[in-house]
């Protein structure tokens, strides 16, 4: 099974889709159909996986709703979820490289998101930015063994708790 995302916005200089927040639930919405459907066949799910991984890579994510953060990092954190159990049928070592590269994916995400969700106005800022690092703590539980530093993280914690 492929994952078909429309695309209904153009590509800027950089080769970032710019897309809206609506345009967003229905990627997310698809995704999440797509992954109820291969639930059980692993190739299918983790090419599914990638798909999406590949449509947020190329996603601008500049100056968005929390609604819109919320709905990315929720796609994000399905997406990496699912592909860390899919690569469980790889040899250690291998699964160990891809594993750290997706973790890598994870961070260079999770710094641009947080960055932005600084930057969002709205009444619940508090209650998205914990969103936020919740879906961050979950993919953190799966990548742990081979996560680098996450300083970022707990720096947004001090700022909740004060």
């Amino acid at each position: 099974m492929h994952l078909h995302l429309r695309h209904t916005r153009g590509v800027d200089a950089k080769g970032r889709m710019h897309i809206t927040a609506d345009e967003m639930a229905e990627i997310y919405k698809s995704f999440h159909a797509a992954l109820n459907e291969t639930y059980w066949e692993t190739a299918s799910n983790h090419k599914i996986c990638t798909d999406v991984m590949e449509t947020l890579k190329t996603t601008h994510i500049s100056k968005k709703s929390g609604r819109f953060l919320l709905l990315f990092t929720s796609a994000l954190s399905e997406a990496y979820s699912h592909a860390n159990y899919n690569v469980q049928g790889l040899l250690y070592d291998d699964r160990d490289i891809v594993r750290a590269n997706y973790w890598s994916d994870i961070l260079l995400f999770y710094k641009a998101v947080m960055t932005k969700a600084d930057r969002v106005n709205t009444q619940s800022k508090c209650c998205h930015l914990l969103a936020l690092l919740l879906h961050f703590a979950s993919l953190y539980s799966l990548y742990k063994d081979v996560a680098e530093e996450v300083s970022f993280y707990t720096k947004r914690l001090d700022i909740l708790q004060g």
